[in-house]
Protein backbone atom coordinates (compact mmCIF):
# COMPACT_ATOMS: atom_id res chain seq x y z
CA UNK A 1 0.00 0.00 0.00
CA UNK A 2 2.74 2.18 1.10
CA UNK A 3 4.58 2.27 -2.49
CA UNK A 4 1.34 1.59 -4.51
CA UNK A 5 1.81 3.79 -7.97
CA UNK A 6 5.45 4.10 -7.43
CA UNK A 7 8.04 2.99 -10.51
CA UNK A 8 10.73 0.50 -9.57
CA UNK A 9 12.79 3.65 -9.32
CA UNK A 10 11.15 5.19 -6.88
CA UNK A 11 10.87 2.40 -4.29
CA UNK A 12 14.45 1.86 -5.15
CA UNK A 13 15.02 5.49 -3.98
CA UNK A 14 12.69 4.92 -0.63
CA UNK A 15 14.59 1.73 0.24
CA UNK A 16 17.75 3.54 2.16
CA UNK A 17 15.57 5.38 4.19
CA UNK A 18 14.22 1.91 5.56
CA UNK A 19 15.58 -0.20 8.97
CA UNK A 20 14.46 -3.98 8.48
CA UNK A 21 13.30 -5.50 12.20
CA UNK A 22 12.44 -8.51 13.13
CA UNK A 23 10.05 -10.01 15.93
CA UNK A 24 9.45 -13.30 17.30
CA UNK A 25 6.58 -15.24 18.01
CA UNK A 26 4.18 -12.99 20.90
CA UNK A 27 6.36 -10.24 20.92
CA UNK A 28 5.09 -7.04 21.44
CA UNK A 29 5.80 -4.60 18.12
CA UNK A 30 4.37 -1.50 19.70
CA UNK A 31 3.08 -0.89 23.53
CA UNK A 32 0.13 1.55 23.70
CA UNK A 33 1.12 4.55 24.98
CA UNK A 34 4.60 4.52 23.01
CA UNK A 35 5.69 7.68 21.02
CA UNK A 36 4.59 7.36 17.44
CA UNK A 37 7.77 8.27 15.47
CA UNK A 38 7.81 4.66 13.26
CA UNK A 39 5.62 3.51 10.67
CA UNK A 40 5.98 -0.19 10.14
CA UNK A 41 5.77 -1.66 6.39
CA UNK A 42 5.30 -5.76 7.19
CA UNK A 43 7.65 -8.09 4.46
CA UNK A 44 6.92 -11.24 6.05
CA UNK A 45 4.47 -12.35 8.87
CA UNK A 46 1.30 -11.19 10.93
CA UNK A 47 0.94 -8.70 13.45
CA UNK A 48 -2.11 -7.89 15.39
CA UNK A 49 -3.68 -4.49 17.07
CA UNK A 50 -5.49 -5.38 20.34
CA UNK A 51 -6.83 -2.50 22.98
CA UNK A 52 -8.00 -3.14 26.37
CA UNK A 53 -11.62 -2.77 27.11
CA UNK A 54 -12.59 -0.50 29.81
CA UNK A 55 -15.08 -3.35 30.90
CA UNK A 56 -12.04 -5.48 31.33
CA UNK A 57 -10.65 -8.14 28.15
CA UNK A 58 -9.14 -7.26 24.56
CA UNK A 59 -10.65 -6.37 21.53
CA UNK A 60 -8.81 -7.37 18.50
CA UNK A 61 -8.97 -4.17 15.56
CA UNK A 62 -6.96 -5.91 12.87
CA UNK A 63 -4.21 -8.05 11.89
CA UNK A 64 -2.28 -6.85 9.07
CA UNK A 65 0.45 -9.12 6.80
CA UNK A 66 2.91 -8.88 4.27
CA UNK A 67 2.58 -5.46 2.27
CA UNK A 68 0.75 -4.20 4.88
CA UNK A 69 1.46 -1.00 6.75
CA UNK A 70 1.26 -0.56 10.74
CA UNK A 71 0.96 2.52 12.33
CA UNK A 72 -0.18 5.29 9.72
CA UNK A 73 -2.91 6.69 11.77
CA UNK A 74 -0.57 7.45 14.68
CA UNK A 75 2.09 8.33 12.63
CA UNK A 76 0.87 10.90 10.60
CA UNK A 77 -1.00 12.14 13.82
CA UNK A 78 2.09 12.15 15.44
CA UNK A 79 -0.18 10.99 19.09
CA UNK A 80 1.05 8.07 21.46
CA UNK A 81 -0.15 4.86 20.15
CA UNK A 82 -3.00 3.44 21.04
CA UNK A 83 -3.29 0.42 20.73
CA UNK A 84 -0.46 -2.82 21.62
CA UNK A 85 0.50 -4.50 18.58
CA UNK A 86 1.85 -8.28 18.79
CA UNK A 87 3.68 -10.51 16.53
CA UNK A 88 1.47 -13.75 15.25
CA UNK A 89 4.29 -16.03 14.83
CA UNK A 90 7.96 -14.62 13.13
CA UNK A 91 7.51 -10.96 11.83
CA UNK A 92 9.81 -8.80 9.49
CA UNK A 93 9.14 -5.19 8.83
CA UNK A 94 11.28 -2.11 7.36
CA UNK A 95 10.46 0.74 9.26
CA UNK A 96 10.41 4.07 8.65
CA UNK A 97 11.26 6.57 11.33
CA UNK A 98 10.06 9.97 11.51
CA UNK A 99 13.43 11.45 11.41
CA UNK A 100 14.22 9.57 8.37
CA UNK A 101 10.91 10.49 6.69
CA UNK A 102 11.64 14.46 7.07
CA UNK A 103 14.99 13.80 5.89
CA UNK A 104 13.45 12.47 2.90
CA UNK A 105 11.69 15.40 2.27
CA UNK A 106 14.47 17.59 2.49
CA UNK A 107 16.03 15.60 -0.11
CA UNK A 108 13.36 13.70 -2.14
CA UNK A 109 10.40 16.23 -1.84
CA UNK A 110 8.52 14.39 -4.71
CA UNK A 111 8.78 11.00 -2.89
CA UNK A 112 8.07 12.09 0.27
CA UNK A 113 4.48 13.65 -1.48
CA UNK A 114 4.09 10.24 -3.13
CA UNK A 115 4.38 8.57 0.17
CA UNK A 116 2.13 11.05 1.57
CA UNK A 117 -0.66 10.30 -0.87
CA UNK A 118 -0.54 6.41 -0.67
CA UNK A 119 -0.50 7.11 3.55
CA UNK A 120 -3.38 9.41 3.41
CA UNK A 121 -6.10 7.13 0.99
CA UNK A 122 -4.77 4.08 4.10
CA UNK A 123 -6.26 6.90 6.07
CA UNK A 124 -9.09 7.14 4.21
CA UNK A 125 -9.76 3.67 4.05
CA UNK A 126 -9.55 3.02 7.65
CA UNK A 127 -12.11 6.26 8.32
CA UNK A 128 -14.30 4.34 5.77
CA UNK A 129 -14.34 1.25 7.60
CA UNK A 130 -14.56 2.63 11.08
CA UNK A 131 -17.79 4.47 10.10
CA UNK A 132 -18.97 1.49 8.55
CA UNK A 133 -18.42 -0.31 12.13
CA UNK A 134 -19.91 2.55 13.94
CA UNK A 135 -23.50 2.81 11.68
CA UNK A 136 -23.40 -1.50 11.77
CA UNK A 137 -23.57 -1.01 15.76
CA UNK A 138 -26.13 1.76 15.53
CA UNK A 139 -28.55 0.07 13.36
Amino acid sequence: DLVAGLGPDAVMRLLPWLDSRRWADGELVVRRGDPTDELFIVTAGEATARVELVGGGRRRLSTVGAGSVLGELAFLGGDRRTADVVADGPLEAFVLTRDAFAELGRQDPALKAAVLENLLRMVVRVARRMTDEVASLAG
